[in-house]
C-alpha cells in the first residue's frame, strides 16, 4: 500500500473540488468540517478510517488516493480506472452481464433522445463475485455507453459506465439524467433550489435548472458508479 504524500493531498483536493460543497462532503463522510479542511490543506496525515470514508464518498479506492491518482499504465491491465469512478474487472471466462440500455448513449454533448424501455445483454461480462463485494445488489445496475467529449479527460467517447438506478435522487455527483427527453451524462451540483448540470470539458457551458419553475424538465436515471475504458 502506498504512503500518504503531497500527491495524495493534491489528488484529494481535486476530488473534493469535483464533489462540490465541503459541507455536503463533511456530512456524507462524518468528518467534521475543520478536520476536513485540515486534511485538504495538507496539515497532518489523516487516519486510514478518514481516508476510507473519503474514498467511499468519491467512488475511488483508498490505494488510489494514497497513490495520488489512478494507475492508467499498469502492465497487462484489461481495464482502466476512470477518474471519479471505481475500477471494474472484466471477467475472462463467465461472469455477470449487466443489462445495457439498448440503442442509447449518454451523450456528453447535446444529448440523444431517451428510449429507456428496452434492455439487452451487456457487451462484456464482469466478475460477479467481485461486483457483489463492491456493490452488494446487482438488479439495479445498468450499462450505458458514453458519446461525445464533454466529460473528457475523465470519460471519452465510446467508454462504458455502470449506473445504479436505485441512486436516482437529485444529489451532487456524476449521473445519467434525462433533460427535456434527452439522455445526458452530467455532474449535478445543487445550489439550494437551483441545479447546475456540469461538464468536465471546459469548452462546454453548464446548464442551469431552476427547480421552483422547471423541475419537471429533469429526471435522474442513475448514479455513475463504475467505468471501463473503450478497448479495441
Amino acid at each position: 500500500m502506498s504512503q500518504w504524500s503531497s500527491r495524495s493531498v493534491a489528488y484529494l483536493k481535486e476530488l473534493a473540488r469535483r464533489y462540490g460543497k465541503q459541507d455536503d462532503l463533511a456530512r456524507e463522510t462524518g468528518i467534521k468540517k475543520p478536520t476536513l479542511q485540515n486534511i485538504l490543506g495538507g496539515q497532518g496525515e489523516p487516519s486510514i478510517g478518514k481516508v476510507a470514508a473519503l474514498a467511499n464518498a468519491f467512488g475511488v479506492t483508498v490505494d488510489e488516493i494514497l497513490a495520488g491518482g489512478p494507475d492508467y499504465d499498469s502492465p497487462g491491465a484489461e481495464h482502466r480506472a476512470l477518474s471519479d469512478l471505481k475500477p471494474g474487472y472484466i471477467a475472462q471466462g463467465g461472469g455477470f452481464r449487466i443489462p445495457a440500455l439498448a440503442d442509447v448513449t449518454a451523450s456528453a454533448g447535446d444529448g440523444s433522445l431517451a428510449t429507456l424501455e428496452r434492455l439487452e445483454p451487456g457487451p462484456f461480462a464482469v466478475d460477479e463475485l467481485w461486483l457483489r463485494r463492491q456493490l452488494g445488489s446487482l438488479p439495479d445496475l445498468r450499462l450505458v455507453q458514453v458519446a461525445g467529449d464533454s466529460q473528457e479527460p475523465d470519460l471519452h467517447d465510446a467508454d462504458w459506465i455502470i449506473i445504479d438506478q436505485s441512486k436516482n435522487e437529485l444529489r451532487n455527483g456524476l449521473y445519467v439524467i434525462v433533460l427535456d427527453d434527452c439522455l445526458m451524462l452530467k455532474r449535478i451540483q445543487l445550489e439550494g433550489k437551483f441545479v447546475q448540470l456540469l461538464s468536465r470539458n471546459p469548452i462546454y457551458s453548464g446548464i442551469g435548472i431552476d427547480l421552483t419553475r422547471d423541475a419537471e424538465r429533469l429526471r435522474v436515471i442513475g448514479k455513475a458508479v463504475y467505468g471501463f475504458r473503450a478497448m479495441g
